[in-house]
């Protein structure tokens, strides 16, 4: 293989000094779908059924559409391409395993919870119109109620602990000093 295709993989890849380009898209484009998606779904829960709410709710489950398949991209290239390299502290390191783990189980329960609660509701979870999803569950007002509450608790969740992830990278980025932050961004 030459030299300059070697390198060139290399930019799509991890490696221990960087984030490949594959790894730094899929999670920037995830962080950039939830920061729009969970305003849409807050701003529509205090509207009145209206189409405006209609609206709001459908970009949202479009949105979270999209990130289910940007997550069928992720999990696999994360098995493939292995996990980020940490440091020398095993606490360090099994911490921020653990934070990636439970980032990718929040996320995947955010979604399937969502797709669920939305089908109990009797509504459609689709890709702008492009098509839709088969309903996960019968239309129940019951259970859809209680599956709210898990979507809603979930994505807290998610975004509680998506701010301690952008806490440690900046401890890590300015205390540690070690260049983690700068590896995500490519630099």
């Amino acid at each position: 293989m030459p030299k300059n295709a070697q390198a060139h993989g290399a930019i799509w890849r991890d490696d221990g000094a960087r984030y490949g380009r594959v790894s730094r898209l899929l999670h920037w484009l995830t962080l950039l779908l939830l920061v729009l998606s969970v305003p849409l779904a807050i701003v529509a829960a205090d509207l009145p059924a209206s189409p405006e709410r209609l609206i709001l709710l459908t970009l949202h489950r479009s949105l979270g559409v999209v990130v289910m398949l940007i997550l069928l991209l992720r999990l696999p290239w994360r098995v493939y391409n292995g996990w980020p390299q940490t440091g020398p502290n095993p606490w360090l390191a099994k911490a921020a395993r653990l934070n990636h783990l439970a980032l990718y189980a929040l996320l995947v329960g955010a979604i399937v919870g969502g797709w669920a609660y939305t089908s109990a509701s009797a509504f459609a979870v689709g890709l702008f119109g492009l098509f839709v999803l088969p309903p996960l569950l019968a239309p129940d007002k019951e259970l859809a109620e209680v599956l709210r509450q898990v979507h809603q608790v979930t994505v807290y969740a998610l975004l509680a602990l998506i701010a301690v992830h952008a806490l440690a990278a900046l401890y890590h980025q300015h205390v540690l000093k070690d260049g983690t932050l700068r590896r995500m961004w490519g630099k």
